[in-house]
Formats: C-alpha cells, structure tokens, sequence
C-alpha cells in the first residue's frame, strides 16, 4: 500500500472530499416543481455522480501505486489552461460538437498520442455520443452548430 506522504493520495481525497461536498450542496437547492428531469439541478447531479466514481477509483488506484517517484508534464496542463478558456467561448459560436473535437485532440496531442485514428476517433467518438445522448434520447439540448442541426 503507499504511503499518503506522496502528494498523489493527498490531492486525491482531497478532490473526493470536494466533489462529495458538490453532490450534497445539490440536495438542498430549491428550485419549481417541473419533475425531476426538468430541474436544471439534474444534469449537473449526473455528471456530478460520474465524478464521484472516477474519484473513488482515483483514491484507490493512488493508494494501492508504488511510492516511485513520477515525473509532472507540464505540456497538458498548459495545453488545458490556454485550451479551456477557447474551448469554452467556441462552444456558443460553434456549437458543442465543432468545438469538443478539436480540444479532445489537443488534448490527446498533448498527452503524446499520435496515432490518427486515436487523437481524431477517440474525440469524434466520445463528442457524437455525448450529442446523441443528450441531444436525441434525453432531448437536453447542447449548443448547437450554426452550420447543421444536426450537432
């Protein structure tokens, strides 16, 4: 088991600990009685609960790594900082899908791979199943693109 004196375990409960707190803030907002699916508190619940789980595989993956010291990349953090701010403003003039795919695989370049069919289908993948589900099967609409309605 390693050892919590590694920043990693540390900064792990810590993320925990503030995700916890933003799930249980949810609970307590008042908002008009549409029904659940209409609160505007739903979708952020969801994603919300999603990155409890990830939290608490993070907790567990950081506790059970070795105590081996590891290397911090800078290069996706600064590709993240510059990215999510552009990111962002293009998503009201472009639409969700037009701007998801480019800082996916900015993010994959990033990170170091290079492989076209992974920094290209890996985005295209996950944007297009994030506009069916929300656009098509849980009619939430996503900024859409002023080219096509489509996504």
């Amino acid at each position: 088991m390693g050892s919590l004196t590694r920043g990693g375990p540390i900064v792990a409960i810590l993320l925990l600990a503030a995700i916890s707190g933003l799930i249980l803030s949810t609970f307590g907002a008042a908002f008009a009685d549409l029904g659940d699916a209409f609160s505007p508190i739903f979708f952020p619940r969801i994603i919300l609960t999603v990155l409890l789980a990830l939290s608490v595989l993070n907790v567990v993956a950081e506790l059970r790594a070795s105590s081996a010291p590891r290397t911090f990349l800078w290069r996706p953090v600064i590709v993240l900082v510059i990215g999510l701010p552009i990111y962002v403003l293009a998503v009201d003039v472009v639409g969700f899908f037009l701007a998801s795919v480019p800082m996916g695989a900015a993010m994959l370049l990033s990170l170091g791979i290079r492989r076209p069919t992974a920094f290209l289908g890996m985005p295209i993948a996950a944007a297009g199943t994030i506009v069916i589900l929300f656009n098509h099967l849980l009619v939430m609409p996503l900024p859409a693109s002023p080219f096509t309605w489509w996504f």
